[in-house]
């Protein structure tokens, strides 16, 4: 959902961009569409996308190893060892992938309102969806609490649980 929240106010913004009619006296250009600071904050905001998505692709190949080694479990061909190993992968791969994007996506979308100014934040345009997407999605499994049991699995050694949950702690 992050990543598909960065590439969403790519497309969006760009083209409130390229719509623009204004711009500032004190701006780079006379047309908003040709100044290269704004075009700047939107190629910013194409570059997060961009990352955005290779790091979920490194995710749904964690993914697909996962469901593999399950598969292949079901039919004799690996130890229950394995197919743990395969699944506590993926699920560090998309703890980090979480840890990392929530706030690069995050800061991508607010810094895209530079690109258009007061009037991005018309209710209208209902561009902050974005914005409230990608603070969902991050925080829906919070990411700080991710971010603690992978530094804890790089020095301790300690594994990620396996299930994620709300509710009174330990």
């Amino acid at each position: 959902m992050l990543a598909g929240s960065a590439k969403a106010a790519e497309r969006d913004f760009a083209a409130e961009l390229k719509a623009r009619k204004r711009t500032f006296s004190h701006a780079a250009a006379n047309v908003a569409a040709e100044d290269p600071q704004l075009l700047q904050v939107i190629g910013e905001v194409s570059a997060v996308a961009f990352a955005a998505a290779g790091t979920v692709e490194r995710v749904s190949q964690a993914l697909e190893s996962a469901y593999e080694t399950a598969l292949a479990l079901q039919s004799g061909q690996i130890s229950v060892e394995e197919d743990e190993a395969a699944n506590d992968a993926a699920e560090v791969a998309s703890a980090q992938a979480q840890v990392v994007l929530t706030p690069l996506v995050l800061n991508a979308i607010t810094h895209a309102f530079d690109a258009l100014a007061a009037s991005a934040t018309s209710v209208s345009k209902n561009l902050d969806r974005h914005w409230r997407n990608a603070r969902t999605a991050g925080n829906h499994n919070p990411w700080v609490f991710k971010a603690r049991l992978i530094g804890d699995l790089a020095v301790n050694g300690t594994e990620l649980p396996r299930v994620w949950a709300i509710g009174a702690s330990k």
